[in-house]
């Protein structure tokens, strides 16, 4: 079992949009409300949104077996917006082989340092691959209050 990297084109969004719903509705629902997954998962309904994040950030899939497991992107400034893994993909090395892809590029663009705003259930991963928490935040969407962390992880020394 490989798992690949590729960019991610237009062609994908269905697929990418399928599986943020999905993940959001089934691993996240065990440290989120119903009504704070309904309201997060609604950013699939935001298609032109996601086009344009996929043409303009560094915007990667996950393959196993020509499906995919997992997407990921940073935005050129060092946001990491997303770093998803598929429902049926989870602790396999996904999540990792896809940040180390992020990185890889932002290293090689001379970031200093990567940003993120990670949930509840991805705030582990996110310290076990370096970063540390800035702070705890609330943000509203839809009317209706999520906890995230905004976290950080700084590359070169300044």
């Amino acid at each position: 079992m490989s798992i690949k990297t590729r960019q991610a084109s237009r062609y994908d969004l269905d697929a990418i949009l399928l599986l943020f719903k999905e993940t959001i509705e089934t691993v996240n629902a065990r440290d989120y409300s119903f009504e704070q997954i309904r309201v997060w998962s609604n950013g699939a309904y935001k298609k032109d949104s996601w086009l344009r994040k996929i043409g303009e950030h560094f915007f990667i899939v996950a393959e196993l077996d020509d499906d995919i497991a997992g997407f990921g992107s940073i935005t050129k400034e060092g946001l990491l917006d997303f770093l998803y893994v598929s429902k049926n993909h989870q602790r396999i090395g996904v999540a990792t082989t896809i940040y180390a892809q992020i990185e890889s590029y932002a290293r090689k663009h001379h970031l200093q340092k990567i940003s993120s705003d990670a949930s509840v259930t991805a705030k582990p991963f996110f310290e076990k691959q370096g970063f540390e928490v800035i702070q705890q935040q609330q943000v509203i969407i839809e009317g209706v209050e999520l906890m995230n962390y905004n976290m950080a992880k700084h590359l070169f020394e300044k």
